[in-house]
């Protein structure tokens, strides 16, 4: 009834008992002969936004009609899928036991991704908890949540050490923000929490700070999106009020490898790192003069060097969650405690017991060195991940040396300096790495494994 208002075919499949597929098959097999290409969409997965439909289309024509085209977020890919029409008939008389997925994996050579910002491409309800973020991500879609914002964490698969300095940066602003407010300036804790969580979901994109504000603003979350927007290039008037955008950009400055420094420890590191390159040092130094007069500002307002603030001072006595999706048997808890807490398990890596692991000539890539790879990408340093890991500089290198060596690769780019980069290749490793990873966390927390799970890939 709700759709018969609308031009919709309703496919009864009388065979549904033989899986999904065969409502595939059903479907596909009611498509017009003139039909070039087509949408395959599961029912749970509603969300998704016209503008991503509109996006994987364009693609199709730019990109010389290509026979599958999935859409990505952050290289992982969702739905819908685009498919060709010369698939049809294979589609309609071939079985596979893993479904149409099964099926187009043989057609891989004829597959292309289109990265796209609606995180809803990978959102579904195969869970009751599934369903309740969707009806959540549907009904608060200006109100975003601190359940929410860790929630999107999750699902854009943000790597753990981002996860746990937006966590960091999270309590900072949110000390700074209780600091303000008790002396007046009516800052929203809500929005703070929020664009400190996610002001730093897509750090791998070259322009980071739009692409943040470009993704959230596709999430419908505007408020927290001009944040990310603002945070790109700030403009900061003596004149004007602080704002929320302001805190966070100051917290930012203040967080460096899961540690609260000094902003002239931040700025004096950041420009060490970029000696030889004067668009960036130069970059650095606008944002450094800009920290700098939020500082005074703050310090100013609250009547205190901002180096004495403490992380405990995010706690405040008897305050609950800002959000709605505390439930009535939950106790009542502090926001940093759970941040804390939140981003404790993320240093702490996952803990479904899962172990993974390539091999080549007898030499392994484990999460060891995968651990090691993602902190230099995002410390820049060797020293620095070696220090944050608590090993020593030969050691971390040791390990990528072997591997370099044995495998006949590289992973590293090293600089003037001492300052340190990955290869586009190792990059890509650390990419497929962690997603094969999660979905073995995935499938050992679907099955209920009691003890460790272990997969070796040799190459």
């Amino acid at each position: 009834d709700a759709l018969k208002h609308y031009d919709v075919r309703i496919i009864v499949n009388n065979h549904f008992n033989e899986g999904m597929y065969s409502s595939v098959q059903e479907g596909v097999k009611t498509l017009e002969a003139e039909v070039e290409t087509f949408f395959i969409l599961p029912a749970d997965n509603p969300l998704v936004r016209a503008s991503t439909v509109n996006k994987i289309l364009a693609r199709y024509h730019s990109a010389g009609k290509p026979g599958i085209i999935y859409p990505a977020i952050n290289g992982l890919r969702g739905h819908p899928k685009l498919i060709s029409a010369k698939y049809i008939n294979t589609i309609v008389n071939t079985s596979y036991p893993d479904g149409l997925k099964g099926l187009l994996k043989n057609f891989e050579h004829d597959a292309v991704a289109v990265e796209v910002t609606d995180v809803a491409v990978r959102l579904d309800m195969n869970t009751q908890e599934e369903h309740r973020f969707l009806v959540n991500h549907l009904n608060n879609r200006a109100a975003i949540t601190f359940d929410l914002c860790c929630q999107i964490l999750q699902t854009i698969r943000v790597n753990q050490y981002s996860q746990a300095h937006c966590y960091l940066v999270a309590g900072l602003a949110l000390a700074l923000t209780n600091h303000l407010n008790k002396a007046g300036a009516f800052l929203d804790v809500d929005t703070v929490l929020a664009g400190a969580l996610l002001h730093d979901v897509v750090r791998c994109h070259k322009h980071r700070a739009l692409a943040n504000s470009l993704l959230l603003a596709d999430m419908s979350y505007p408020q927290v999106a001009e944040i990310a927007a603002v945070n790109s290039g700030k403009n900061i008037s003596k004149s004007k009020p602080l704002s929320e955008s302001d805190v966070i950009f100051l917290a930012d400055k203040m967080v460096m490898n899961q540690q609260i420094i000094s902003i002239n420890e931040y700025f004096t590191t950041m420009l060490e790192k970029h000696v030889r390159d004067r668009k960036t040092r130069r970059a650095i130094l606008r944002k450094r003069k800009q920290a700098e007069l939020i500082k005074k500002k703050v310090e100013k307002k609250i009547g205190l060097p901002i180096d004495t603030i403490k992380l405990k001072d995010s706690i405040k006595p008897n305050t609950e969650l800002p959000d709605n999706t505390k439930e009535a048997s939950r106790p009542t808890e502090h926001k940093y405690t759970r941040l804390q807490n939140l981003s404790n398990k993320a240093n702490s890596g996952s803990n479904t017991g899962s172990k993974l692991w390539l091999e080549k000539n007898g030499i392994v890539f484990d999460e060891v060195l995968y651990t090691i790879l993602t902190y230099i990408d995002f410390s820049g340093s060797i020293a620095q991940a070696a220090r944050e890991l608590g090993m020593s500089y030969r050691s971390a290198l040791g390990k990528i040396k072997t591997v370099e060596d044995s495998w006949r690769i590289l992973l590293l780019h090293t600089e003037v300096g001492g300052g340190a980069r990955l290869t586009p290749l190792a990059q890509e490793l650390l990419h497929k790495f962690r997603s094969v990873k999660h979905e073995i966390d995935h499938l050992t927390l679907e099955l209920n494994m009691k003890s460790t799970t272990s997969l070796k890939l040799s190459l």
